[in-house]
């Protein structure tokens, strides 16, 4: 009986606090309060994760609202044919967040800027978006020789940056065991918790709780920054080091899986916002690193090895503080990712270089 006593006091509380959180989340789902983030991406064992296929939403900001669709193959992009067209050159662009581009329409990524910026240079030619949000150097080598390479690409670009280097040491998947590259595979959550995310993931309160959560970040002390922010001092901690030399390797063994495929390689390196943007810069230097910056050590590290071991690149930053110089802005300003003029100046940037290797394959 005192069990039953029990249940009739607590019952009414319960309720009402069920009553309290479906009138909230209604409130939220329809008035027009709140957007949830998009999800499009879920777990995989082999790249940590990847994109949903067929999945869609809306990806907005203060600065942008895009709607955004995956197609079946789980790639921002058109439906794509695995056998491509005969006579047709197809390009794999490979990549993190800046080459999947959710900031703007797929129509003005860069991908489908070079496509038609090659066509209307009377080429054949089919770009394809590999770009992935968060993708780390390894991830997109895993990437390069378990998807890529299954479309027969001609030639496939890789774009990298400077926070690749944290990527890899975050995700914790790649060591290094006799001088060889290994590779741990991601784990998986249970189906019984996988349910439960994706239930969660539809309901407007907890999507609310999630931004929250990510929006309370607390300023890093000094000896925690993030490898890219050494970087931009020109050094990398003695700890390290081995990240920078474990990305080349990475670089080396996505060379080695493209050429056994019969396809050219072109390393692009990027040009993050804190190397051009002066404004950030000083932000930067008086906020974190209390010194002047050297903003060209990664490229110029990445461009001495890519040279030495005669791997075709595209140094992205000489063009991006070109363009500065001339008053273009090439990022969002508060997103940080490249505006349609940044995707623009990159496919231009990538245009002859392309051209070049399709005019040595005709000779040949």
């Amino acid at each position: 009986m005192l069990g039953v006593g029990k249940f009739k006091k607590t019952t009414p509380i319960l309720l009402g606090i069920l009553s309290a959180l479906m009138f909230a989340e209604l409130i939220l789902r329809f008035g027009d309060i709140f957007k949830p983030p998009i999800h499009i991406t879920e777990q995989s064992s082999l790249f940590g994760f990847d994109h949903i296929p067929n999945s869609q939403g809306v990806y907005s900001s203060k600065e942008f609202t895009v709607n955004i669709k995956i197609n079946s193959q789980g790639l921002r992009d058109e439906e794509i044919n695995l056998l491509k067209q005969e006579g047709v050159t197809r390009i794999a662009v490979v990549g993190d967040s800046f080459i999947e581009g959710l900031q703007v329409p797929l129509e003005v990524t860069s991908t489908k800027i070079l496509q038609r910026m090659l066509i209307d240079a009377n080429e054949k030619v089919q770009v394809i978006n590999f770009g992935v949000s968060g993708f780390g150097l390894d991830q997109k080598y895993l990437y390069i020789k378990n998807r890529v390479l299954k479309y027969h690409p001609d030639i496939v670009v890789l774009f990298l940056a400077s926070n690749d280097l944290d990527d890899i040491k975050k995700n914790n998947v790649v060591f290094e065991e006799k001088g060889q590259l290994k590779f741990r595979l991601f784990p998986i959550d249970s189906k019984l918790v996988r349910l439960t995310k994706g239930i969660l993931r539809n309901l407007y309160l907890a999507n609310l709780f999630f931004v929250a959560m990510q929006n309370n970040k607390v300023n890093l002390p000094n000896s925690q920054l993030p490898i890219e922010y050494y970087l931009l001092r020109g050094n990398i901690p003695l700890e390290d080091v081995n990240y920078m030399n474990i990305a080349k390797k990475l670089i080396l063994l996505s060379e080695e899986e493209t050429v056994s495929e019969h396809s050219h390689i072109i390393l692009v390196i990027g040009a993050d916002r804190l190397q051009v943007d002066k404004a950030k810069i000083r932000i930067l230097e008086e906020k974190y690193l209390k010194s002047e910056l050297n903003t060209e050590f990664f490229n110029s590290e990445l461009v001495s090895f890519a040279s030495e071991n005669n791997i075709e690149f595209l140094d992205l930053l000489p063009i991006f503080k070109e363009e500065s110089l001339k008053g273009n802005t090439l990022y969002f300003n508060y997103d940080g990712h490249w505006n349609e003029t940044g995707h623009r100046v990159v496919a231009q940037a990538l245009v002859n270089p392309i051209l070049e290797i399709l005019e040595r394959a005709k000779i040949n």
